[in-house]
């Protein structure tokens, strides 16, 4: 079990890291190099079976929380992606490695965590659903498109009418 979980933070390590490294090299940011990095630390403590990796990796996740509520907000479908994979990660990573009363707490705080899932996910369909596409470029302000597909229901609608199907060919790159 211990080489298994060292392999598969040394994997989700360098997935992060090596892209991070790229991303800052294109101007972007800090966060995948440095967390990609702490993970790997993770694997290596893993590997040589010090029980300093699940807190490390916990750090790693909270700092990750802190940089994902400061980057998006508390938009669910923004915060999803960011921060489900790492937390599946953290409670495999105390339910192998754990001591018996971080298991509990893993074990008490999982149920809460799943309620607390299905709350949010259900509060982000109705928010998607009840917005028209109207309704959501106005919110957004004209012409912004702050949600992938436009508006949390991903509509893909715009009412921008420069662009057509008639003058589309005569594009430029700018």
């Amino acid at each position: 079990m211990q080489i298994l979980t060292s392999l598969l933070l040394l994997a989700t390590g360098l997935g992060m890291a090596l892209p991070g490294i790229w991303l800052i090299l294109l101007g972007g940011s800090l966060y995948y190099a440095v967390a990609g990095g702490l993970i790997v630390a993770c694997a290596v403590l893993m590997w040589r079976g010090s029980s300093f990796a699940v807190t490390l990796y916990w750090l790693t996740l909270l700092g990750t929380l802190v940089w994902s509520v400061w980057e998006v907000g508390l938009d669910g479908w923004a915060l999803m992606p960011r921060l489900v994979f790492l937390l599946a990660g953290g409670f495999w990573l105390l339910l192998a490695r754990g001591s018996a009363s971080q298991v509990r707490v893993a074990v008490l705080l999982l149920p809460v965590l799943g309620v607390s899932g299905v709350v949010m996910i259900m509060s982000l369909n109705r928010t998607a659903l009840a917005q028209t596409p109207i309704a959501a470029v106005a919110a957004s302000g004209f012409g912004e498109w702050t949600h992938y597909g436009n508006s949390q229901g991903g509509t893909r609608y715009s009412s921008l009418a420069q662009i057509t199907p008639s003058n589309a060919a005569r594009l430029e790159q700018a």
